[in-house]
């Protein structure tokens, strides 16, 4: 199946995911479904296809009470599990990751549940400096670039994660055209080497700096709060 998310014709939501074969899309934020007509393109996501996984079975994750219950303990609401599949098999999620460069195409990023399992695996033949995870506000201005998928993810739309700590050349160029970034990062090591390189690389931007701890990404924090209206703008 070739889904690729496009912009809601009510709600202007990046969020709409369509499916190509069906000619029909549903949209995440305001639930509208639609067919080709009247649909346009989202600037942060041109049309590109998310292929299944060879040899994989992928299924939403809300029919798993493994995948679901370890999606909860993470504070992952509800509303973002549409961006995220699982594998019964290999008793894994994966999160679909894309590229600013027109020129990769989307891939897939896998995260074990079960602890005796490694946590993180690469799709072969993906290098992951050059992909991002989630979704960045519409023509927006700022972002804010989390360390980890789940950090995105507690935050929701306008959060992305460069899925490690190093910044590649393919995410430099990209993060030029913020003039406001927001660095949400844990407080070690990898971290400030993250905030040095953000800060070297984008010197007319205004970049904030902010550790996260260990509740952050819980529901009703006052840090994860705060982030949230900074995206939408709450705050200078």
């Amino acid at each position: 199946m070739t889904e690729v998310l496009l912009t809601c014709p009510k709600c202007a939501s990046p969020r709409f995911s369509f499916n190509v074969e069906k000619g029909v899309g549903h949209c995440f934020v305001c639930k509208t479904s639609s067919t080709r007509k009247g649909l346009k393109e989202t600037p942060a996501y041109s049309v590109k296809e998310f292929s299944p996984l060879p040899n994989l079975t992928l299924q939403p994750v809300w029919e798993h009470d493994l995948a679901a219950a370890y999606l909860l303990r993470r504070n992952i609401p509800r509303s973002c599990w549409h961006g995220i599949t699982y594998c019964p098999e290999e008793r894994r999620l994966y999160f679909r990751i894309w590229s600013p460069s027109p020129e990769i195409p989307p891939s897939w990023h896998g995260r074990a549940v079960d602890n005796q399992l490694p946590r993180w695996k690469v799709f072969p033949g993906t290098k992951k400096q050059h992909y991002i995870f989630g979704i960045p506000l519409q023509e927006a201005t700022k972002v804010l670039l989390a360390e980890g998928i789940f950090d995105a993810m507690s935050v929701g739309t306008g959060a992305i994660s460069l899925l490690g700590s190093e910044l590649s050349e393919t995410q430099r160029i990209y993060l030029r055209s913020f003039s406001e970034i927001m660095l949400w990062k844990d407080p070690d090591e990898a971290g400030e080497k993250l905030a040095s390189q953000i800060s070297a690389s984008f010197p007319k931007s205004k970049i904030l700096n902010y550790h996260k701890d260990a509740g952050s990404c819980i529901p009703g924090n006052e840090m994860l709060d705060f982030v949230k209206g900074w995206l939408k703008g709450d705050y200078a």
